[in-house]
């Protein structure tokens, strides 16, 4: 009797390390930053509204250009997975236009972090440098140096 108490004992403390080190993994294959990378692969075509959003900043009105952005980027996450790792399961179709808005996205952000730049809204900037950096991409080492110099000030 005493010993079938220590196999059950036993048994719990396998299964319950074992499903912490599930968990785990399972933590780290979506929430690592190679489950976010953008690079020059995926072809992009610009939208009508990227010559707007140029105007705006060049006019100098940075919260309406950002306001834009915003808007921007929430109309392309629209029907996005939550995380792109799970972009691999979707369909052939869906997989390219899942990579193509991530990438509009991903440019879109940029131009978000152009503006807060030009605004000198410093603390927002921060805030999206953090995000951004942590993404694998073309501007990801751009994004690093310019945290690393505002962290500086």
């Amino acid at each position: 009797m005493f010993e079938r108490k220590e196999v059950v004992k036993d048994v719990w403390r396998v299964l319950l390390v074992s499903g912490g080190a599930v968990l785990m993994l399972v933590g780290v294959m979506l929430f690592s930053p190679l489950a976010l990378q953008f690079n020059d692969e995926i072809v992009t075509r610009g939208s009508a509204s990227d010559w707007e959003i140029d105007s705006l900043i060049n006019a100098k009105h940075f919260p309406v250009a950002l306001n834009l952005l915003d808007s921007l980027i929430a109309e392309r996450s629209e029907g996005l997975p939550r995380l792109p790792y799970f972009d691999r399961f979707l369909p052939e179709e869906d997989k390219y236009k899942a990579a193509v808005a991530r990438n509009e996205i991903y440019d879109l952000q940029w131009k978000r972090i152009k503006v807060l730049q030009a605004s000198n809204d410093v603390t927002s900037l921060k805030k999206a440098l953090k995000e951004y950096s942590s993404i694998i991409g073309y501007h990801q080492e751009d994004a690093k140096a310019i945290l690393r110099q505002l962290n500086a000030e």
